[in-house]
């Protein structure tokens, strides 16, 4: 049971490293190398840590919508108050399409979430999860992944990709069957990587890591959150996704750190958190370096950087809320 907390943990942390370097950097590489595994990973990891429960959407809500609904506030306050003054607002949105977007929210492209743009991903996971609770988990696993498959696959759809269809639904619907292969591979994965071979798990990952360098050169691009993709690049982006899970896993240190634990265990509070504060750091770093901000964030080592003094930033404020506001976030 420790290994696997640890694993989680890790997991999370890395992947939430990768989160916050994605919104910090512009830098191609990091972008491209990087997308497929950034969001997919949560929800993978998301299905790993699935139960079923009694009154699954009441608790789902509680711990993901209710959240949401407490950042997406502040957060909104904080830029209509303060930050649109100083980063002027896309003509094609405005104040009230904001705040609207809070409690019905729809996909603006670019200008989705202009307050803070990770908070997507808990209205996104909501709709996964409970997607799986009622209609998948009666199922056996084989039909799980297929039907899972299938409903994002009709997502895909020329007709339905043109429906304005509120709580991140197209979001949720494309990580489905990442999230089901995280619940029917959970126990699998945990038994390879109990087992002691671990040759076997470093073999694979070179296998995996190889195969990735290679489609990831083929792949046009496209993440979960912009659905920048065709029906046939999806399924590439899902190949690339899986693979790179499936490499970090076998990979990943299954013992304590303290960094990394520290990171994980608070990788809610740290994703709702960054964004409007990362404006302000890559700000300031510009002004303290004399370096363009465009020149900073194309830049991979000042990107990373960046990434560190954000982190460090934004530490003492997850301290509080995880002293003083505990259930927020169950942490």
């Amino acid at each position: 049971m420790l290994n696997r907390i640890h694993l989680y943990d890790n997991l999370k942390a890395i992947g939430m490293i990768l989160v916050v370097l994605g919104h910090v950097t512009t830098n191609e590489f990091l972008q491209l190398s990087f997308s497929p595994l950034r969001m997919p990973l949560f929800f993978f990891i998301s299905g790993m840590l699935y139960k079923p429960r009694e009154q699954y959407i009441g608790r789902m809500a509680r711990a993901l919508l209710w959240p949401y609904l407490v950042f997406a506030l502040l957060s909104f306050v904080y830029w209509a108050l303060i930050e649109q003054h100083f980063r002027p607002i896309p003509e094609n949105t405005s104040i009230l399409q904001q705040f609207t977007a809070i409690f019905y929210p729809m996909w603006h492209g670019e200008n989705s979430y202009l307050m803070n743009s990770p908070i997507w991903f808990l209205p996104a996971l909501f709709i996964c999860s409970c997607l799986y609770n009622y209609v998948l988990h009666p199922l056996s696993s084989k039909l799980k992944i297929y039907i899972s498959l299938l409903i994002a696959l009709i997502a895909y759809n020329e007709f339905f990709s043109r429906l304005e269809l509120p709580l991140c639904v197209p979001q949720a619907l494309a990580a489905l069957p990442i999230y089901a292969l995280g619940v029917s591979l959970n126990k699998t994965i945990l038994n390879t990587i109990n087992s002691g071979k671990l040759h076997l798990n470093y073999i694979a990952s070179g296998l995996a890591v190889g195969l990735f360098a290679v489609l990831i050169t083929l792949h046009p691009g496209g993440d979960l959150v912009s659905r920048s993709w065709t029906f046939g690049s999806y399924i590439s982006y899902l190949i690339l996704a899986l693979l790179s899970i499936f490499a970090l896993i076998t990979l990943c240190p299954k013992r304590h750190i303290s960094i990394l634990n520290f990171i994980g265990v608070n990788s809610l509070a740290i994703m709702l958190l960054h964004d409007p504060v990362k404006r302000v750091i890559i700000q300031l770093y510009s002004w303290a370096t004399a370096i363009e901000i465009d020149e900073a964030r194309a830049s991979a080592v000042h990107s990373i950087l960046i990434l560190i003094i954000l982190l460090l930033v934004i530490t003492p404020p997850v301290i509080l809320i995880k002293k003083y506001c505990p259930k927020l976030l169950k942490i």
